[in-house]
């Protein structure tokens, strides 16, 4: 029979829970229409002439030496004869593709990061499953009194139960475990809310 969580273990599963359904409730907002949309504004502002203005000097706009009406066609500018104010348009347009751009770079560093923390997290978690099964396929002794996990090594504890107990300076063993399953009276107040601390 599994021993009954403490409270303050059900909140942290709780709260644990109500990441991955955040999770779940910000990839649903990311489309691929929306991803669509900005890859191709993004394709749409590379370059005067379709071209990375880094990739073929031969091609791209930073290389293109044509008239100067032919260029501000290429860059979606006016004529010679423009005005002030259509020029300022053409090169707010010019700094929208821009943003886009960055954004976009962001966005997808921002889904890689996402990516690989997600898998690194699923792969811990079948990685310990993994061991707790092998540890309670192997067990010969009752489990900890502590964690009800590993199985009790010493004086009814796993070692690493033991350890922490050790490292604190083997307090009274019956306060510890009060403190370790956070165990509360029937007002739910912690009976021993402090890490209890051995001389």
């Amino acid at each position: 029979m599994a021993r009954k969580l403490s409270r303050r273990s059900q909140q942290r599963i709780a709260k644990n829970m109500a990441l991955i359904e955040n999770i779940n409730v910000l990839l649903c907002s990311i489309t691929e229409e929306a991803i669509t949309d900005f890859v191709r504004r993004d394709a749409i502002g590379v370059g005067h002439d379709g071209y990375p203005s880094d990739s073929m000097p031969e091609h791209s706009g930073g290389g293109f030496a044509g008239s100067s009406t032919e260029s501000a066609a290429l860059f979606g500018l006016p004529g010679a004869k423009g005005g002030t104010d259509d020029w300022n348009k053409a090169a707010q347009r010019r700094g929208g593709a821009d943003v886009v751009r960055k954004q976009l770079a962001s966005i997808e560093a921002s889904l890689r990061n996402a990516n690989k923390a997600l898998r690194e997290a699923a792969y811990q978690i079948t990685n310990l499953n993994e061991k707790t099964e092998k540890v309670r396929n192997r067990q010969t002794s009752n489990p900890c009194e502590l964690c009800g996990i590993d199985a009790a090594q010493k004086s009814g504890w796993c070692i690493k139960d033991y350890k922490e107990w050790n490292a604190a300076g083997r307090p009274d063993r019956a306060r510890w475990t009060l403190w370790y399953r956070q165990t509360t009276n029937s007002e739910g107040v912690l009976l021993v809310p402090d890490q209890p601390q051995g001389t």
